[in-house]
């Protein structure tokens, strides 16, 4: 579970910040169509916004990311 990715715009979001850490609301990024290009910080591989069942804000890595 990472708390931290990447948007080519806004640079580095951070889940855990009520702005993303770049003056952006969460809903920016989570559940919009098309999907919010962000990337893993260290991999840069995409990835998902996503809240946990309690509410937990967090980014995944798509499907196939890199070992």
């Amino acid at each position: 579970m990472a708390l931290r990715a990447v948007r080519a715009e806004w640079g580095t979001v951070f889940s855990h910040l009520p702005d993303l850490g770049c003056g952006q609301a969460w809903e920016a990024v989570w559940k919009v169509r098309p999907p919010a290009q962000i990337a893993c910080a260290e991999c840069r591989h995409p990835m998902h916004a996503k809240t946990s069942y309690s509410g937990l804000r967090f980014f995944a890595h798509a499907p196939h990311a890199p070992d």
